[in-house]
């Protein structure tokens, strides 16, 4: 992407976490950085929560599901 771009490094750099499939991976590694730097010191926490990890690993189904598919 950066050697055969035609606008600026900025728009590039946009147009590539753009993609529903880097941005559900970068979640999947922010999220499991976070579990094991952290653990379950606050249950409370946004990243402790079940709805969190229900809603990201329906995310990563959905890549999965649509690069097999299509």
């Amino acid at each position: 992407m950066l050697e055969n771009r035609v606008v600026g490094i900025l728009e590039t750099t946009i147009r590539f976490f753009s993609f529903f499939t880097i941005l559900t991976n970068a979640l999947v590694a922010v999220y499991f950085t976070v579990q094991a730097k952290a653990g379950n010191t606050n249950p409370q926490s946004f990243w402790n929560k079940p709805g969190t990890l229900t809603a990201i690993t329906l995310y990563i189904l959905v890549v999965g599901l649509v690069y097999q598919i299509a």
